[in-house]
């Protein structure tokens, strides 16, 4: 039995969610209008190609984008998500090592900032829907 798959709107806003923006900062990234992104998360509208071709250049895959994916490959995105989050902390641990106690305090402070704004964007796009 085939598993069904996610609409591109669908795709749109978990795209969208994943970056931690509102519809509104999220259709300027895109070049388009609130209105226009609205209609293509609820499946209103079909995106245009060069709106198709933003998603590619923020690094998300045209099969995916166009097509979906189903829980298989889903689940193999996601493993080699957490290989590559995994890298990163062995890079990010390394990296820290070879720095002094200021240093590390700085790096900490920057990622503490990181995380209270990506929570505030988050509450505030909440409010928004």
């Amino acid at each position: 039995m085939e598993e069904k798959k996610e609409s591109i709107g669908t795709r749109f806003r978990i795209v969208r969610k994943s970056k931690g923006m509102n519809q509104c900062d999220f259709a300027n990234l895109l070049g388009i209008s609130q209105a226009y992104l609205s209609s293509i998360e609820t499946g209103r509208r079909k995106p245009k190609l060069e709106v198709v071709q933003s998603l590619t250049d923020l690094g998300f895959p045209i099969k995916w984008i166009m097509e979906g994916a189903d829980a298989s490959t889903a689940e193999k995105q996601r493993e080699t998500s957490r290989a590559q989050r995994r890298r990163d902390v062995e890079f990010i641990t390394a990296a820290t090592d070879e720095m002094d106690d200021q240093e590390v305090h700085f790096v900490k402070e920057w990622i503490s900032l990181y995380l209270d704004l990506k929570d505030n964007r988050l509450r505030d796009s909440e409010e928004e829907e």
